[in-house]
């Protein structure tokens, strides 16, 4: 019967896990271009639990973000930059490029736009910098320094292989809900870019679906602690009644 307390750990780590994932959702509702992601099936066998993004006990978690656009909200802020409709912009982190949607730019010491964490926004020609005051984007991407055209901030998407719902964009690696690296089908550049300069995309959590997650995955934690305590009674039960014998 140890396979029923097994099953009831597994049962329990799924649930908490659950519950920190809406947890970090919460957290992250203020995060401009954050996508929310859940837990959306698990598998115990061993090639799936070292090949899992988080791992249980004893089961491999699949994570599935939600790319839903969030809404557009009006900064006025010249590097604040959102993008109506699909794509990503690229950023660099040392040796490292990242995708993202996270869009409140802000002037490096340098003189490069950053975000957040501080990756460095790219242009078409790489790592994108200004020194003039007057700072203008475009909705097709292209910047005006002081009203001179000097780069164009490129827009990527998943390519979009086929072989599932959703493509490419369910192949992405999430770095952060914000963050992400190119899935194995890669990046393409978007044809016709949309750019909102002086907007943010607020992140797409639902404080109220992650509610509703959160009391399903106390109860799937309940239900398997519940399921614990009866086998240790039943056990208990039976070494009483061997013991009589």
């Amino acid at each position: 019967m140890s396979f029923i307390v097994e099953n009831a750990y597994q049962v329990m780590s799924l649930g908490q896990q659950k519950l920190e994932a809406s947890a970090h959702n919460i957290a992250n509702a203020s995060t401009s271009g954050y996508k929310s992601y859940a837990i959306d099936s698990f598998d115990v066998t061993p090639d799936a639990r070292n090949q899992s993004r988080r791992i249980s006990n004893d089961a491999a978690v699949h994570l599935a973000n939600n790319m839903a656009q969030g809404d557009l909200v009006r900064t006025g802020n010249q590097l604040d930059i959102a993008i109506s409709g699909a794509g990503m912009f690229l950023v660099r982190g040392g040796d490292a490029m990242f995708y993202t949607r996270q869009g409140d730019f802000s002037l490096s010491p340098e003189g490069h736009i950053v975000n957040a964490q501080g990756f460095v926004l790219q242009s078409e020609d790489g790592d994108l910098a200004i020194s003039g005051q007057k700072l203008e984007i475009m909705p097709d991407g292209i910047v005006l320094e002081d009203d001179v055209p000097i780069a164009r901030i490129p827009i990527f998407a998943p390519v979009d292989d086929g072989e599932q719902a959703g493509g490419g964009w369910n192949r992405l690696e999430a770095v952060s809900g914000a963050i992400f690296r190119a899935g194995e089908s890669g990046m393409r550049e978007v044809d016709e870019p949309v750019l909102r300069q002086g907007f943010l995309e607020s992140s797409n959590v639902s404080a109220t679906t992650e509610m509703v997650r959160m009391m399903a995955a106390l109860r799937e934690a309940e239900a398997g602690a519940k399921l614990v305590q009866v086998y240790d009674e039943l056990m208990g039960q039976a070494i009483s009644t061997f013991g009589q014998s």
